[in-house]
């Protein structure tokens, strides 16, 4: 199906995977049998060829009589999936297993946790993210300001240290101190044969290579350039058996380079604020409640007195939310009243009052409407209630607020205050419109029209910040009343010392 679909694309099995089971199979059947694993591991590592993995194979099975081993007929079914010769051409570079998704998923698994909400894992996979930037930078930091020692003075070492970034390179230093293993032997007709002087050189054996060196083309049976984009280490041995001091152009991949980074396409679209709409967070929240009310009725379940409990917090959970809708709909904006239209029925129009300003020395300026001028002598003020002290107002004057006179009695004498203790003034005092002078202010304006209504600003206090209550220092107490007896009336003891109730 996977074919059907993608068709130019090679799928594998993970070899690390495939090569664990197969041990964990074939782990005693290779202890009985010495040799067999030798064979078996150069039979997939060392086939160039399908052609050649097919003949090594048949002979070992020939040879260790495995025509009918289940586990060998299962690893050669599924052999196109997994041995490296099947896939010999396919740009797959340092990839043999899948050891960077595992290593991935590693990492992953230290930063998240399945049980956590997509929020949480959000916010751990940015932070895994920045760890992983963090890195790259340090690499770029590593290729742009720190240069290593070379391997070794070759000309080709020195360029592949100015060329690639600084993990490819130490790659690339690793495969081209492979280049003393070999041997070069010229074959004619620009064919190199390249013979191992050791029994086995890591990680190609102990087989001979050729290497095809036609028109400023390099080709080894390797493979490894088409693999993984790098140079094998046999053709930088013909480099150096030839003379050849620089890297071919077409043999140094960009993608190894730092000009890599160059080639970003960056975004055409502006990025826009990543701000979750609120019907999204609704949607986020229900759930997540739910899960946690689930645990709660599990619990409150448990007993009458835990169900008890439950639904109490119930109501008073419901009261709480219906009390916050009421807010809310009040903190609504709502639209201004339409303006007043004159009533035919009666004399007078509705005009806007005439508005004067009174600038105090304790607050800003402050405006307060007057009610219009009466224009006929057949308009009479309206009668005082009883006790009401009438004040008297003029057009464009409006006299400052003062303290009410106090209540007089019917001789016009004023009222005795209220007794007081000792001399000491009474600390409860009522309070007055005197008190609160916006507030008479705004008293005035009930019958002015709604045009010259403005919300005034209580008076601007004396004294920064709140009023702190000093305590009184010794030099301010007064001193304590004289204690008498009340049996003869002298200072220093009370009744119960007196010696009139001792001899009596």
């Amino acid at each position: 199906m996977q074919s059907e679909v993608f068709f130019d694309t090679v799928h594998r099995n993970c070899r690390w995977h495939v090569m664990k089971k197969a041990n964990e199979k074939l782990g005693p059947f290779l202890g009985r049998h010495p040799g067999l694993a030798e064979d078996f591991n150069e039979c997939i590592n060392e086939s160039m060829s399908e052609d050649e993995f097919e003949a090594r194979w048949a002979e070992m099975i020939a040879k260790w009589e495995l025509a009918e081993h289940e586990t060998f007929l299962w690893l050669k079914k599924y052999a196109k999936f997994w041995v490296p010769c099947y896939y010999r051409h396919r740009f797959f570079p340092f990839l043999q297993s899948t050891q960077r998704s595992e290593g991935f998923n590693a990492v992953l698994k230290r930063y998240i946790n399945p049980h956590n909400s997509i929020k949480h894992f959000v916010k751990q996979y940015e932070k895994l993210q920045q760890r992983i930037l963090g890195k790259e930078g340090h690499n770029d930091f590593r290729t742009d300001e720190l240069e290593p020692d070379p391997w070794s003075p070759f000309p080709i070492e020195k360029q592949a240290l100015a060329v690639y970034t600084r993990p490819i390179y130490h790659r690339f230093r690793k495969e081209f101190a492979l280049i003393g293993c070999y041997n070069v032997q010229p074959q004619g007709n620009n064919l190199y044969q390249l013979v191992p002087n050791n029994e086995k050189c890591y990680p190609y054996g102990g087989r001979y290579y050729m290497v095809n060196a036609n028109g400023g083309q390099f080709n080894c049976e390797c493979c490894k350039f088409e693999r993984d984009g790098l140079l094998c280490c046999h053709v930088l041995k013909v480099f150096t058996h030839i003379g050849v001091d620089a890297i071919p152009e077409q043999y140094i991949l960009r993608r190894w380079t730092p000009a890599a980074l160059e080639t970003v396409v960056q975004p055409t679209v502006q990025a826009q604020d990543d701000v979750m709409p609120e019907e999204s967070r609704q949607k986020l929240r229900f759930p997540n409640l739910s899960t946690k009310f689930v645990a709660l009725a599990k619990l409150a379940s448990a007993s009458d007195q835990h169900d008890a409990i439950a639904r109490r917090h119930i109501r008073e959970m419901t009261t709480e939310f219906a009390q916050l809708n009421k807010v809310k709909r009040k903190r609504k904006p709502t639209t201004s009243a339409p303006e007043q239209t004159a009533n035919p029925n009666s004399n007078r129009t509705s005009t806007s009052a005439p508005t004067t300003h009174q600038k105090t020395s304790s607050g800003p300026t402050r405006t307060r409407p007057v009610p219009p001028p009466t224009t006929s002598n057949s308009q009479q003020a309206p009668r005082s209630a009883p006790g009401h002290v009438p004040t008297a107002h003029t057009t464009g004057d409006v006299p400052p607020a003062t303290k009410p006179a106090p209540a007089t009695s019917q001789q016009g004498h004023s009222a005795p205050s209220a007794p007081t203790r000792q001399g000491r003034p009474n600390k409860k005092k009522k309070s007055t419109e005197a008190d609160f002078p916006y507030v008479q202010q705004a008293s005035d304006m009930v019958g002015a029209s709604e045009e010259a209504m403005v919300i005034l600003d209580p008076p601007r206090s004396n004294t920064k910040g709140r009023k702190k209550n000093r305590y009184p220092g010794g030099i301010e107490l007064q001193a304590k009343r004289t204690i008498l007896c009340t049996l003869c009336g002298l200072p220093g003891h009370n009744s119960a010392m007196c010696e009139n109730s001792l001899k009596g």
